[in-house]
């Protein structure tokens, strides 16, 4: 109890001499700012004039943090594009790219290449985990891609041509005529219900 109310004391003591010293900065810079119902300068203000130095370093690295917010926001824009760059890029490597290669001077023999026999294991490991975090990407990739292209189907064709599909079969076309002229592919069109009562209409 008796720590309590020394630690009390000390906090009440700190907070009247910040009111102190706020009082002769409000006292001496009284008259030196530009708005008149102020009146006077704050503590932030009276820094920068004491340390112009201090604000300067301050000024660039909030400048510096706000290039590195607007690189992030730049990148969350441009994701979905480098993840399909990406994609293509994996999907041209050939299988035997996918094992680790290792400079020549890593197969040796003698002890430095035993020193060295744990570093090229380390890296072994690292890609394949890198491996498998990209087969995990890509399959995540896959899956938004194809949800998307379902999506941009059914949003462009359904609201502008209506059953688009009960033409197509009133017409005779085939499904691959269909996909020439536009239609969704057939792992997004409507199944069930909606194909019995087509089959219904298009009947004689």
């Amino acid at each position: 109890m008796g720590k309590l109310r020394f630690r009390w004391r000390n906090l009440m003591a700190s907070q009247q001499e910040q009111c102190v010293l706020l009082g002769k900065i409000h006292a001496y810079t009284r008259g030196c700012h530009g708005d008149r119902s102020l009146g006077h300068l704050s503590v932030a203000e009276t820094e920068l004039l004491r340390d112009p130095e201090g604000g300067r370093q301050l000024l660039q690295r909030l400048e510096s943090e706000n290039a590195r917010l607007e690189a992030a926001l730049d990148w969350r824009r441009r994701e979905l594009v480098f993840w399909q760059w990406m994609d293509t890029v994996l999907g041209a490597c050939p299988p035997e790219a996918s094992q680790p290669t290792f400079p020549p001077h890593l197969r040796g023999r003698g002890r430095r290449a035993s020193a060295r026999g744990p570093v090229a294991w380390e890296l072994q490991a690292l890609q394949e985990e890198l491996q498998a975090a990209v087969g995990a990407r890509r399959a995540a990739w896959a899956a938004r891609v194809r949800a998307q292209g379902c999506r941009h189907a059914f949003t462009d064709h359904g609201s502008s041509r209506g059953f688009a599909g009960a033409g197509g079969v009133l017409r005779g076309q085939t499904p691959a005529e269909e996909e020439v002229h536009g239609r969704a592919p057939p792992s997004c069109r409507p199944r069930g219900l909606f194909n019995l009562l087509v089959g219904r209409e298009g009947s004689p």
